[in-house]
């Protein structure tokens, strides 16, 4: 009896060690988009792994774009996940964006048909920009 109680709190005590490891699961765990355009990334099962040579002032730009061609959600949560950790490199890269998703979600505020994605955009890159700094490289 007491073995087994013991091996059950070792194996809860290890598996809460790995969950607290994996990070915020909206940055940390990359979103299988298949081939779908979104912002350049190097391949692989690693959640942390962008492109070192994309050019990061365009990172506004590039990221409004490809979310203003109404791509599926999973494609704009990825497309904004990997923007968020460029982002990580360049602050005032990412803070552009930030005033830039705020301004098409304010016009979309006050249009006759709000767009839910302008708001969804917005709220989803506010939110995973202040967690960013929750996940853990694995080696």
């Amino acid at each position: 009896m007491r073995n087994t109680l013991l091996v059950t709190i070792g194996f809860a005590a290890l598996g809460t060690m790995f969950v607290a490891q994996a990070g915020p699961p909206l940055i940390c765990h990359p979103y299988n988009i298949g081939g779908a355009k979104s912002l350049p990334w190097n391949g692989g099962a690693n959640w942390d792994n962008p492109d070192p040579s994309y050019n990061l002032k365009n990172l506004g730009s590039d990221t409004v774009a490809i979310l203003d061609q109404t791509p599926a959600v999973l494609v704009r949560m990825e497309t904004m996940r990997r923007a968020v950790l460029y982002g990580a490199k360049d602050h005032d890269a990412a803070r552009k964006l930030l005033a830039q998703l705020k301004a098409r979600e304010a016009t979309s505020e006050t249009s006759k048909t709000p767009s839910p994605a302008a708001i969804f955009d917005y709220g989803y890159f506010f939110r995973l920009s202040s967690r960013s700094s929750g996940c853990t490289k694995r080696t």
